[in-house]
């Protein structure tokens, strides 16, 4: 046997996604392990073979290509295991998926169950539904309800970037930016994840019901 080929029940790890350790239960195609290549130290091509791979923690990646798995993100280990223990491994990836999916539709139940109650709060009366919660115009329009009904006779300036809104109003009406913020907040959904450097954004039933912005700058003039 080639041994540059890799065979079922060898064991292969990687860092991403906190996958760890898992074994091969299954190759499509024919190995080349000749024709890939590394550029730069960064990105594998080449290959013509795809992998099926089993992990301890229960997860699974199917047709993964040869050359991401001689790739830097993997390690391929002189470590074989038996179709026994691969069975067992597979059980419990489809106990894990079971799992995964069950989790997924009770918070989808109550995700769905969150709008109903948005709908029927009596508290969000003034506010009118928007047709997308993607639509920062429709949310600038709650927002000017909100404000208006919060703050009766107090004159604010409502100004849109496109999906963010800026907010001013006078030092003498003795609102504070904390008291305006905490009210507004239910239509913010942009963040920024500093661990993996991207920006994103979370939506809640609430905007779901009544639309949302990515960011709210508040300013006291």
């Amino acid at each position: 046997m080639d041994k540059s080929k890799l065979v079922i029940g060898q064991v292969v790890s990687t860092n991403l996604y906190n996958k760890g350790k898992g074994v091969i239960y299954s190759i499509h195609g024919e190995q080349n392990v000749a024709s890939i290549r590394n550029l730069h130290g960064v990105i594998s091509i080449g290959g013509s073979a795809n992998f099926d791979i089993v992990f301890y923690n229960g997860s699974k990646s199917k047709l993964l290509p040869e050359s991401i798995l001689y790739g830097v993100q993997w390690h391929i280990h002189d470590e074989f295991v038996s179709q026994e223990e691969i069975n067992v491994l597979l059980e419990n990836a489809q106990s894990h998926e079971i799992k995964k999916k069950e989790e997924k539709d009770r918070k989808e139940a109550i995700y769905k169950k969150g709008i109903e109650d948005i709908i029927n709060n009596h508290t969000y009366t003034h506010l009118n539904k928007v047709s997308s919660k993607y639509d920062t115009k429709e949310a600038i329009k709650n927002i000017r309800l909100d404000l208006k009904i919060n703050f009766p006779g107090i004159k604010f300036s409502v100004r849109m970037s496109k999906s963010s809104v800026y907010i001013s109003w006078g030092s003498e009406s003795n609102i504070t930016k904390e008291v305006v913020g905490n009210l507004l907040a239910k239509f913010k959904t942009g963040s920024f994840d500093t661990y993996e450097d991207i920006h994103k954004n979370e939506y809640t039933p609430f905007n779901e019901v009544f639309g949302s912005v990515d960011y709210i700058s508040l300013r006291v003039e």
